[in-house]
């Protein structure tokens, strides 16, 4: 189990707390999550379109 920086206060927190234990901050709105999850979001749209131009090349 790692510790991250808590985004509001900057006190390490474990990566799988949900609430900053030091001042309430709800790390499952983090910033860092929601890059994380539009990253993930462009990469899949990226690999549908990739198999949907080579299904269209054969």
């Amino acid at each position: 189990m790692a510790l991250i920086n808590c985004p509001e206060c900057n006190e390490k927190v474990s990566e799988n707390a949900t609430t900053c234990p030091h001042c309430g901050y709800n790390l499952n709105d983090s910033p860092a999550m929601s890059t994380l999850n539009k990253v993930a979001i462009i990469i899949i749209i990226g690999m549908i379109i990739l198999q949907i131009i080579k299904w269209f090349s054969l």
